[in-house]
C-alpha cells in the first residue's frame, strides 16, 4: 500500500522507478527537488537540509498489477 524509494541521490530514472511500483502511494527520498512525474500526483514536498522528501499518489485510474511485472 505504500512504496518508500531512497535510491542514491545522483538517480535520475524516477519515472521508470515509479512505473516498477505497485503502490497507490509513494514516499520518496532525494537530494534534488523532484516535481511532477507522469502517471503521479505531487501530494507533498519538502527539504530537509540536503534531502527532499516528496509525497505522490498514483492517478486515478492507472494502477499498476504486480502480477503482471513477475
Amino acid at each position: 500500500d505504500l512504496g518508500l524509494a531512497d535510491p542514491p541521490y545522483d538517480f535520475d530514472r524516477w519515472d521508470d522507478l515509479l512505473d516498477a511500483l505497485s503502490a497507490p502511494f509513494v514516499v520518496a527520498e532525494s537530494g534534488r527537488e523532484l516535481g511532477d512525474i507522469a502517471g503521479w500526483s505531487l501530494l507533498r514536498s519538502k527539504r530537509y537540509g540536503r534531502t527532499w522528501v516528496t509525497f505522490y499518489e498514483r492517478e486515478t485510474g492507472i494502477i499498476a498489477d504486480a502480477d503482471e511485472r513477475n
